[in-house]
């Protein structure tokens, strides 16, 4: 990775294993063997998982039965210009962020202005990952900060950190509130610390289920050489 000379590339997601990731209320992610190279000469096998575990996008329908599915979802919205805010030395468990915090860390990026963009929020609570640790006690965004990004008319909103409090559980605020207004939400991004630059290209590709609410994703953020966010 040389950022330098614009050509850097990191893969923002997780791996989809069993026994990583597990989603308190969800089943575990079985990955069982149909056929093995000893016994038929190939590899094959049956996956088993919650479409909300791993590097995911939650699509409107989610939590409104009238909302978008993934498959509905235009790709544009997923792929195109983002944004990466440092939350770092605001993060502590329990802690929600505020939407003063958010400025703060636009601001210390000059305050371009990110109407459409896709946000990504990296906080360092990512590393935790794969440990139950991560949905316990965990910060998350606050309302007052998830509703400054829909008056920013942000196109995604991506995190390193469950988006509510206690690990999502009901009635999950800032789902509602990010879904309601047709800002999908990234959740479970990895290696935010290994991006170089704080503005790039995002690639987000989520599995195209029909009728979903969601949908795991192969995520990529790459340099970009010409922009104007400013």
């Amino acid at each position: 990775m040389d950022s330098s000379t614009k050509t850097w590339r990191v893969d923002l997601s997780h791996p989809i294993a069993e026994g990583y990731g597990n989603l308190p209320g969800h089943p575990p992610t079985k990955l069982v063997p149909i056929h093995t190279h000893t016994q038929h000469g190939r590899s094959n096998a049956y996956l088993s998982m919650s479409i909300h575990v791993g590097t995911h996008i939650d699509a409107p329908y989610h939590f409104f039965p009238q909302g978008f599915t993934i498959d509905q979802e235009p790709l544009d919205k997923f792929c195109g210009l983002a944004i990466l805010l440092d939350l770092q030395k605001r993060c502590q468990p329990n802690y929600g962020f505020s939407r003063d915090d958010l400025i703060e860390a636009l601001a210390s990026i000059g305050s371009p202005n990110i109407s459409s963009l896709r946000v990504l929020l990296h906080s360092g609570w990512g590393k935790k990952y794969g440990s139950l640790e991560y949905y316990q006690n965990n910060p998350y965004l606050s309302i007052e900060a998830a509703t400054w990004l829909v008056e920013q008319k942000v196109a995604l909103v991506g995190l390193d950190f469950p988006p509510d409090a206690k690990g999502g559980a009901a009635p999950a605020p800032v789902h509602q509130v990010l879904l309601r207004e047709n800002i999908c939400i990234l959740e479970n991004v990895a290696h935010m610390e290994q991006i170089p630059e704080t503005i790039f290209e995002l690639i987000c590709l989520p599995i195209k289920l029909a009728q979903a609410g969601g949908a795991p994703a192969r995520v990529l953020a790459r340099a970009l050489k010409n922009l104007s966010i400013m």
